[in-house]
């Protein structure tokens, strides 16, 4: 083995000679076997069919450039991509780079040496960069975001195609960009935002740089055909070895569709309290003014009872006591709608609690109906909360109330009221031993006037529930229920320990 084969085989690629006369290869190095799997000895003896070691579908383009080369009359350095076979079906790609080795008297290419470097990896490198650069693109476009970064040492900015999409322009207006100055290339960008706004971000900006923090703004731009929007912006800054900032990295989102919604939220959501209010307050005033016709009414029949009872009969006496029993009821039902929309009106302060005593309290205003029922009461610590306590009360006699009401009339009635600490706050449950009911409705018992039983079966205005859902509601909680038929209840309440 020759000196200069020594150095053939040390290049990284495969080193070959290529005699125009015979279209022969004259040398190959060893390289060869580790890039493509075949001996040079392999490769050598081939002759003729050495250009089966190109891709099939590269041969004619390999030929065209070796015909290129044995034409040259100077000694330009080319270079050409194309694949080679590796052993075993598969291949790699190569770029090879010639040039003149070897002319006869005349100055015709008689050798020409070819170095071939596999470039396979290289171009899959390149390819996943390019895929990515596209997705990013995408989503940049979708999520109407960019990047950029304000290289200090360089005195450059680098844009992502999304900035640019922001700003109105097509991304190939980068290249231009990238030419103006530092200074120029600030500008490009902070000469879109309006005035009004202009001068805080500068400030923003300035005092990031100056204090080396990183920072976070919004601001509104106003393209070239006079659109405005809003962008929300953020950066991060970078420290170089000497402590001195070296980069500031940030995005931007166009947040405009963002901002409209919420203030067509707001706007919605402002109207919908007034209107609620207006109702609230026309059910308050409209459930009192109720109460006084109603009052008449059980008032008059009693007179008409004890002055002409003998009078009307049994027939008509029945008939008042009917009229007097639907009276008490619409009575029951308007002191319900009165007691709902005093919830929303209540102006109690929110106050840290002890549970254990508003659950006492709600079972001394409960006494009579507990003992009616035998009902027995099991109870676990309750915590201290910060609460509305009279709603919380409320709550509490509202769902004894419904455990009592329900309950079997052939079993002993139990009632447990647990409590366990669960993120940002308590979890109680009230579970029963009641007629329980089917899980389909455990969403509907909590609307107002919802009932799943008649009024001659279990007496009641169908608004207590609904008391509990919009008190838990108050204090930002959650109720929900559980049963099945035949085998009780469980309610069970989410009550955040601090109110917001």
């Amino acid at each position: 083995m020759t000196e200069q084969d020594l150095i053939y085989d040390f290049f990284p690629g495969i080193v070959y000679i290529y005699d125009t006369g015979t279209g022969h290869l004259s040398f190959v190095s060893k390289r060869v076997s580790e890039l493509l799997g075949y001996s040079a000895e392999d490769v050598l003896s081939w002759k003729d069919d050495w250009m089966q070691l190109v891709f099939k579908d590269d041969v004619a383009f390999v030929r065209k450039e070796l015909a290129y080369y044995a034409g040259l009359k100077n000694n330009e350095t080319r270079s050409f991509q194309a694949r080679y076979n590796r052993k075993g079906d598969t291949w790699r790609y190569f770029r090879t780079h010639g040039n003149i080795l070897k002319r006869d008297a005349d100055g015709k290419p008689l050798s020409i040496l070819f170095i071939a470097l596999d470039i396979t990896d290289q171009l899959r490198s390149e390819e996943e960069l390019r895929k990515s650069r596209e997705l990013s693109k995408e989503v940049e476009t979708m999520l109407e975001f960019g990047t950029w970064d304000w290289d200090f040492s360089e005195g450059r900015f680098e844009r992502s195609a999304g900035v640019y999409a922001i700003l109105g322009y097509d991304e190939s207006i980068s290249a231009t960009v990238r030419t103006l100055s530092e200074a120029e290339q600030y500008e490009f960008y902070m000469g879109h935002i309006v005035p009004e706004d202009r001068p805080r971000v500068d400030a923003v900006i300035q005092k990031a740089i100056r204090e080396k923090k990183d920072y976070e703004v919004e601001y509104r731009i106003r393209l070239k055909t006079g659109e405005e929007k809003v962008i929300h912006g953020k950066a991060k800054t970078v420290a170089g070895d000497d402590g001195n900032i070296a980069k500031i990295i940030g995005a931007v989102s166009d947040v405009t569709g963002v901002i409209r919604h919420q203030q067509e939220i707001e706007s919605y959501l402002a109207e919908l309290a007034r209107s609620n209010k207006e109702l609230e307050e026309f059910a308050y005033v409209a459930s009192h003014d109720l109460q006084e016709p109603l009052r008449k009414i059980v008032t008059f029949s009693d007179r008409l009872l004890a002055k002409f009872g003998p009078v009307l009969g049994n027939e008509g006496i029945a008939y008042l006591s009917r009229m007097t029993v639907a009276t008490e009821n619409m009575r029951i039902l308007i002191d319900n709608l009165l007691e709902f929309s005093r919830i929303s009106r209540s102006e109690e302060v929110f106050a840290p609690t002890d549970l254990n005593r508003l659950l006492e309290d709600a079972k001394a205003e409960m006494e009579l109906k507990i003992e009616e029922a035998g009902a027995l009461i099991e109870q676990e610590a309750l915590p201290t909360i910060v609460c509305n306590g009279p709603q919380v009360r409320q709550l509490f006699v509202n769902l004894l109330g419904n455990s009592l009401k329900f309950r079997k009339t052939d079993v002993f009635t139990r009632i447990h009221i647990g409590c366990k600490p669960v993120p940002g706050g308590y979890e109680m449950t009230v579970s029963d031993n009641g007629i329980g009911f089917e899980r389909e409705y455990a969403d509907r018992i909590f609307l107002i006037f919802q009932r799943l039983h008649g009024k001659s079966e279990y007496p009641g205005s169908g608004v207590g529930l609904a008391i509990c859902k919009k008190i838990v509601d108050q204090h930002g909680g959650v109720i929900t229920a559980d049963s099945t038929p035949g085998n009780g209840s469980v309610f069970t309440v989410f009550l955040p320990a601090q109110h917001t």
